[in-house]
């Protein structure tokens, strides 16, 4: 269990190769060792906040808050509930995320027109917007209706729309989520954009770790998960996530997909 110790190194021929290997086995049980410290650490801390509020709340009205004031009862119900319905997201997330880091939950791939999959996930953003708040989509003139890429539906629909759910999060009032759509030889780019406060260049390779919350939070919504769970839905399809940020003037993230190479149901060539 003394991961951090290391053999000598520098031997020649096989012993110095099985060195080499014995060390570098050791460097990964010792960074996995160390995600997992992490990871309990982080699930406790995201659990203590809404369990100490539901608690508090439910000893209150134990104490005879639920006999004596409605109004109050009203309240801490309320706070019960939002807060029970954040422990069930927050313990999905984590199950979701940990199933795709394992490469346990299945991704079936197969060409995906585009379009309609913009179109839905802009759509349901639009009627989650705060007032103020406008979801702007444009697709380019020469935009193919049928372009399609290789994909799952379901999972690249949940991909876009938690940055969309990330976007609407950061964007001030009166001002717009931009979805833009760039096609490439290989490839195709779903940009994200919002004009919210954005993110400080030495926070952004940290960004997409599971709960990390930024120097004053402002990276951070929902569960601090749906960042972290867009990167695997992106490794699985051999795609990426992309993040371009300007302190003051907004983030942009971007799905890099692969375009479809076979031939979608009816004979129609990609």
């Amino acid at each position: 269990g003394r991961m951090h110790r290391r053999m000598r190194e520098g031997g020649r021929g096989e012993v110095g190769e099985l060195a080499a290997a014995f060390n570098q086995m050791a460097v990964a049980l010792q960074h996995q060792e160390q995600l997992r410290r992490a990871l309990l650490a982080d699930v406790s801390h995201e659990l203590r906040t809404p369990l100490t509020a539901i608690t508090g709340c439910a000893e209150s009205l134990a104490d005879g808050a639920l006999r004596e004031d409605k109004a109050t009862t009203e309240r801490f119900l309320g706070i019960i509930t939002r807060e029970s319905e954040r422990l069930r997201r927050l313990v999905n997330d984590i199950l979701e995320l940990s199933k795709l880091q394992a490469g346990a939950l299945p991704i079936p791939r197969a060409p995906l027109p585009l379009a309609p999959l913009v179109e839905d996930a802009v759509e349901i953003a639009r009627m989650q917007a705060e007032a103020g708040v406008t979801v702007t989509y444009d697709p380019p003139a020469d935009f193919d209706p049928e372009l399609a890429v290789g994909g799952n539906e379901d999972r690249l629909a949940q991909a876009l729309r938690n940055l969309l759910d990330n976007a609407l999060h950061h964007a001030p009032a009166g001002s717009a989520v931009t979805v833009r759509v760039e096609t490439q030889p290989e490839w195709v780019l779903v940009h994200v954009s919002d004009a919210g406060e954005g993110i400080p260049p030495e926070e952004l390779p940290w960004i997409f770790d599971r709960f990390y919350r930024g120097s004053q939070g402002t990276v951070r919504a929902g569960s601090g998960l749906g960042l972290a769970i867009v990167r695997e839905i992106m490794l699985a399809h051999e795609g990426r996530v992309t993040v371009e940020s300007a302190v003051g003037r907004g983030t942009t993230f971007s799905l890099h997909l692969p375009r479809a190479q076979a031939a979608m149901p009816g004979g129609v060539k990609l």
